[in-house]
């Protein structure tokens, strides 16, 4: 787990009776996580963090206060929709794409930082516009053509 500042923690599990995970204590929690190729998920972990602690601030200096509205039959449900389109990796880099004429990447790490540098982007006009209009800072994936 990651604390407010930023510090990862682990702890160690009770361990389950049908677990047959090898116990012992060799090694390190880094070690571990270095075997199990979690490097670039946990760097993604640290950036989307990043992004989202910047996009609150801006957000609270906007005053933009996040509603979910009621469902409607034909809308899909709270469970099953992202609550902003910058949620949706694939539509907003689609669209994001699309609006700069280039192609979606096929690579995970390709599309991961393109979604990043969209997100930056996106904050960077939120910021721009502090001091004046608040629309100007749409959400990737609500631009209209």
């Amino acid at each position: 787990m990651t604390d407010e500042m930023g510090k990862e923690q682990f702890a160690l599990s009770p361990r389950e009776s049908a677990c047959e995970a090898e116990v012992g204590c060799d090694g390190t929690v880094a070690s571990f996580l270095e075997s199990q190729g979690v490097g670039p998920c946990l760097h993604w972990s640290r950036r989307y963090g990043e992004l989202y602690k910047r996009m609150v601030g801006l957000l609270e200096r906007l005053n933009v206060v996040g509603e979910v509205g009621a469902a409607s039959d034909d809308a899909p449900s709270e469970a099953d929709a992202p609550l902003s389109p910058w949620q949706d990796i694939d539509a907003s880099l689609a669209e994001y794409c699309a609006a700069r004429e280039f192609a979606v990447p096929s690579e995970v790490d390709e599309v991961i930082a393109l979604h990043l540098r969209a997100l930056g982007e996106w904050l960077d006009t939120l910021e721009s516009h502090l001091n004046g209009n608040n629309s100007a800072g749409r959400e990737p994936g609500s631009e209209t053509h």
